[in-house]
């Protein structure tokens, strides 16, 4: 169903990089010590968080697929149901579905507290920065192609309106 496709986009990736992250901390944890490290656990996963860029450029449309959708009795039907079998009735889809979007200013936030918390003789402070320099960067690469993508928009929208015809 392209519905899916629209609604979920490239989730699957999403959260197979958070599985990484997650599975590279907790190996961590058992030897954890004044010394330890995770600065390079983010610096390895950088270029992967890039493909955030392509869920959140399509949140917004997303968001309109599923309230388009959400009017369809058996569409709504269904999302009443995962809610009652999630058992938070009260969260709808949309509520799930900006969590990735929250992702990687979160994680931005995190690595910004860390590095100042860390200690200037620390071995990890080095690498913790130069994560943050880099996740920041990635934050800046996705609301740029977000605001692109919205342009785009806006663009189609007003050729549409203008000649009623939009390749």
């Amino acid at each position: 169903m392209k519905s899916i496709g629209d609604i979920f986009s490239n989730v699957c990736e999403v959260i197979h990089v958070n599985q990484e992250l997650l599975k590279k901390l907790e190996d961590r944890i058992p030897n954890w010590g004044p010394t330890s490290m995770i600065g390079d656990v983010f610096l390895a996963l950088i270029p992967y968080l890039k493909l955030y860029t392509i869920y959140c450029a399509n949140h917004y449309t997303a968001t309109e697929k599923v309230a388009q959708e959400s009017s369809k009795a058996s569409f709504g039907a269904f999302l009443k149901s995962a809610g009652t079998e999630s058992g938070h009735p009260e969260k709808s889809l949309d509520s799930y579905l900006i969590l990735p979007v929250q992702r990687i200013p979160r994680y931005q936030l995190l690595l910004k507290e860390v590095v100042k918390l860390t200690p200037a003789g620390h071995p990890d402070l080095k690498n913790l920065e130069e994560a943050l320099a880099n996740i920041t960067k990635v934050a800046t690469h996705i609301n740029t192609t977000i605001k692109e993508r919205q342009m785009l928009e806006q663009i189609v929208a007003l050729q549409k309106q203008f000649t009623g015809y939009c390749p």
